[in-house]
């Protein structure tokens, strides 16, 4: 019976046989409200961390492992979420965030996003934990808090799946992370890869991989040293947007890998990436969305740095349609100054036809008023961006009244970066009811 009841808040975790599983399953629907309040003995604990995807990450598998019937804490940039619930608004990805999820008695999963100020400042907050994932390392914080090199930081962010007690989750793809499996052992490690060739002499070797067909449309498959399984369409997960968003798509293939190594059935992780998009929305939901339904396509996204921007940049072509490309963007505040024209140089050549470059107070980090698009402003002009392409904007509001005012049927409006209080996608739609635009149509 212990087995028999694993996901109910009170019980030991164990593995499970897929059969048994599904008997779990129902026993869980039927009795789990009871235990509700029980102790636990044991919490499911996974660690993300890596330069770019990390929130994205911890929320895709959070949803996966709810929809396998843990009732999960997790804590991103964002803030904390338990069994559903709100419990905190705002950067807990360390420390804070982990103490209110692994106090709470509702939580038998965990899924901790480990950002890189929080381990430098403080170190693990836990010694252990059953898996890990560390999706890439970037230039986004070298030059910050004593990192100077790429090698630094994958030293300094190493400690996560260091202290994975059992499968570590690495980017086949990264030049810098890959190489780890080496360290790890084969048999440890799961790599991820939007290319299949990429995995090839891994899985070759026993290990385990989840990437993509080769053939189109494009499939997300486990490959092993038992064969290939297909888990799920690109085309069924939303914020995939057919393939088209590809950070996104290898965001999916590392929350599918760390969810494989806790035993989640190939049907609980489709039931979850096929409903991340809605269930993402409960701290605001500004990752990545495309919302359609006026008479120009909305792109609102969390972007605010070059890798992030990189990303957004690789997703443009299939996102725009037959109109112009309008991109309102700003910048975290506490980066060196390369950071901002990198950012620019990267966006300048994306084929925008308008920037608006605005301050954000939550963004700005110990930079003067005004300084961070004046800095943005500075990089596109050296890309020769032409003068008249260039607004800068004194905060959000202001920002999103210019993208607004020169919006035209059919037109790409992109709005890049974070606001204080209730979110940049409310504050856009918004400002849409306040000029007469309704989702269904025009004017």
């Amino acid at each position: 019976m212990k087995n028999l009841l694993k996901k109910v808040p009170g019980v030991a975790v164990v593995w499970r046989s897929p059969t048994v599983q599904a008997v779990q399953k129902r026993l869980v629907r039927r009795y789990g409200p009871r235990f509700r309040t029980l102790k636990h003995r044991k919490t499911l604990r996974f660690m993300v961390t890596g330069s770019k995807g990390k929130t994205t990450t911890t929320v895709m598998l959070a949803r996966i492992m709810a929809e396998s019937g843990f009732r999960v804490g997790y804590c991103t940039t964002d803030g904390v979420v338990i069994d559903g619930e709100v419990a905190h608004v705002g950067d807990s990805a360390g420390h804070e965030g982990a103490r209110r999820i692994l106090s709470s008695s509702l939580v038998d999963c965990a899924v901790l996003e480990t950002a890189r100020g929080d381990l430098g400042q403080r170190g693990l907050y836990i010694s252990s934990c059953h898996a890990a994932a560390l999706l890439n390392i970037g230039w986004d914080h070298v030059g910050t808090g004593g990192i100077e090199s790429r090698e630094a930081m994958l030293a300094h962010k190493k400690q996560v799946t260091d202290a994975s007690r059992g499968r570590i989750v690495l980017n086949a793809e990264d030049a810098l992370v890959a190489p780890l499996t080496a360290f790890y052992g084969v048999g440890r490690c799961t790599l991820f890869a939007l290319d299949p060739q990429a995995v090839d002499a891994h899985v070759g070797s026993g290990g385990q991989a989840v990437t993509l067909t080769a053939e189109k449309p494009a499939r997300i498959v486990h490959r092993g040293p038992v064969g290939q399984h297909e888990i799920i369409s690109l085309a069924e997960i939303p914020c995939c947007v057919d393939g088209a968003v590809r950070f996104n798509v290898a965001n999916a293939l590392a929350a599918i890998a760390l969810a494989l190594a806790a035993g989640v059935d190939y049907d609980d992780i489709r039931a979850g990436l096929r409903n991340f998009e809605a269930w993402s929305e409960a701290l605001g939901g500004e990752r990545f969305h495309v919302v359609e339904g006026y008479p120009f396509r909305l792109v609102v996204d969390r972007a605010s740095s070059p890798s992030s921007i990189e990303g957004f940049v690789s997703a443009l072509p299939a996102l725009q349609q037959l109109g112009r490309v309008h991109v309102m963007m700003t910048a975290t505040g506490n980066r060196p100054d390369w950071f901002f024209g990198e950012m620019a140089r990267i966006v300048a050549d994306a084929g925008v036809d308008s920037f608006v470059l605005y301050d954000s107070e939550i963004l700005r980090r110990k930079r003067a008023a005004g300084e961070v698009p004046e800095l943005l402003a500075a990089g596109l002009r050296a890309a020769e961006v032409d003068e008249a392409r260039i607004t800068v904007a004194r905060n959000p509001g202001v920002a999103v009244e210019r993208m607004v005012e020169r919006a035209c049927p059919g037109d790409l409006l992109c709005f890049l970066g974070a606001v204080q209080g209730a979110g940049l996608l409310e504050l856009v739609t918004a400002e849409l009811r306040n000029k007469g635009f309704g989702r269904e149509g025009g004017r």
